[in-house]
This record gives C-alpha cells, sequence and structure tokens, in this order.
C-alpha cells in the first residue's frame, strides 16, 4: 500500500516511471505535496526534488521515500 492511499485528503494526480519523467509530470501536474522515490533511474530522488523546487513545480513540498 503506499503511503498516499493511507490518507483520505490526497490524491495521485500523476506518476512517473524516471527521474526525467517525473520532473515532466510535477510541471504538467503542479501538485501541492510530491512523493519522490530516491532510487529512480535515470535521475534520482534528490536530483528530482531540486528540479522541481528550481522550476516551482510543486507549491508547498516534497517527501522523498524509497
Amino acid at each position: 500500500m503506499m503511503l498516499v492511499d493511507r490518507q483520505p485528503d490526497l490524491q495521485v494526480v500523476a506518476e512517473g516511471e524516471t527521474g526525467p519523467d517525473a520532473v515532466a509530470r510535477f510541471l504538467e501536474a503542479r501538485p501541492d505535496l510530491g512523493v519522490i522515490d530516491l532510487l529512480l533511474p535515470g535521475l534520482d530522488g534528490a536530483a528530482v526534488a531540486e528540479a522541481t523546487r528550481a522550476l516551482a513545480a510543486i507549491k508547498r513540498g516534497i517527501v522523498a521515500a524509497s
């Protein structure tokens, strides 16, 4: 079960398979909160978090998970 599935006030709006894909999905969806896998292929979760912050793709915060 995903972390988000346990929270009734949260909703998944996009998912990415790779780091670059995740950045693109964040830019499209502009979510309030992002959950990022630290072990994404192509661009790790830390780099995805940095990129999304620099591009203002997430409104409030980032949660890193592995």
